[in-house]
């Protein structure tokens, strides 16, 4: 019976752990294009006035 429930909730706990995981890269790589679409827009921004 031990055995059988340790089993039971062993998988459950690991697709936490990653499913946790996955979710923080994400995250991260979220950030990282926010950043480097705000910095082309910049660029775009800046081309743009000095066009003018």
């Amino acid at each position: 019976m031990d055995s059988h429930t340790s089993v039971s909730w062993l998988p459950e706990q690991i697709c936490g752990k990653i499913c946790g995981r996955r979710q923080e890269n994400k995250a991260i790589w979220e950030t990282k294009f926010q950043r480097i679409d705000t910095e082309i827009h910049k660029k775009k921004y800046y081309f743009y006035i000095l066009k003018q």
